[in-house]
């Protein structure tokens, strides 16, 4: 087999061309321009060195690509993986799957987490084979235009609010208050307010119309604030915007997307693996 090698040293458009043909024919199609997959390393943490591929022929044909945080500094992320169409079939993502693994616990990591598509079962089974549990089911809606005043609402720094104590559920890695912060500049948070303590908040990543994270106090629900923070950022935003990974534990969260008029488009599989 040919060598795996660290991504450490790979030129980010070369992985860029490796993802848009291994997603070519994927369960949900995705084709990044520079910008968006810039945006999407950023937002979950891409660390090179623990990211590995292997080559053949000048090109990547499979890899593992890999999201760190300093502050979660016993958990990685797998943000992506995947083989090109003409080389699968091959064990190829198996034997990175195995390189990296091996090397994030040699380092001292104790967590890997993702997701997986739920209807991808070529891919659970390999995440499965490589011991990955299935912890959860998350949900990934679409929402509709919405018209709103955004009277009484504020936008203010995402860092600023105590994000987690508003918060029932922790959201998944590229949605948690570490990947907002990673990339703050490109998304909008707005708040409500009673007596100057937020009572509901919703952060926006701006460049793919995603909420992030969305919640309201547990003594002020009911009252529309949430209806009214999605339609202030559909205003700013002036297009539609999507939900992903919102944990499919909580079913008022889904009542709440139901009455807004949402639209389940995909469902996930929060992933856990435990290192060694």
């Amino acid at each position: 087999m040919t060598p795996i090698r660290s991504c450490a040293g790979l030129s980010t458009e070369d992985l860029r061309i490796a993802m848009n043909a291994a997603f070519s024919d994927y369960v949900v199609p995705m084709q990044l321009d520079a910008a968006a997959f810039a945006f999407l390393l950023r937002q979950r943490g891409y660390d090179a060195e623990r990211s590995h591929a292997i080559e053949e022929d000048g090109r990547i044909v499979a890899f593992w690509l890999v999201g760190t945080e300093a502050e979660r500094p016993d958990t990685a992320y797998l943000l992506s993986t995947g083989t090109v169409p003409d080389a699968r079939g091959r064990g190829l993502s198996r034997a990175i799957g195995i390189e990296v693994l091996g090397n994030l616990a040699a380092q001292g990591y104790r967590h890997m987490v993702s997701e997986v598509i739920e209807t991808n079962h070529g891919a659970r089974r390999l995440y499965r084979a490589l011991g990955f549990e299935e912890t959860h089911a998350v949900d990934c809606f679409a929402l509709p235009m919405m018209e709103g005043t955004g009277e009484g609402i504020e936008e203010v720094r995402f860092a600023d609010l105590p994000t987690d104590e508003l918060m029932d559920w922790h959201p998944t890695w590229q949605n948690d208050r570490h990947a907002v912060r990673r990339i703050e500049p490109q998304t909008i948070t707005l708040v409500i307010r009673q007596d100057g303590a937020p009572i509901a908040f919703a952060t926006l990543l701006k460049p793919n119309a995603t909420i992030a994270q969305i919640a309201v106090h547990q003594d002020h629900r009911r009252r529309g604030h949430a209806r009214r923070l999605v339609a202030a950022l559909t205003a700013r935003a002036q297009t539609p915007l999507r939900i992903i990974n919102a944990d499919a534990r909580d079913a008022g969260f889904r009542a709440f997307v139901d009455a807004l008029g949402g639209k389940r488009t995909v469902g996930q599989l929060a992933l856990h693996r435990a290192l060694p």
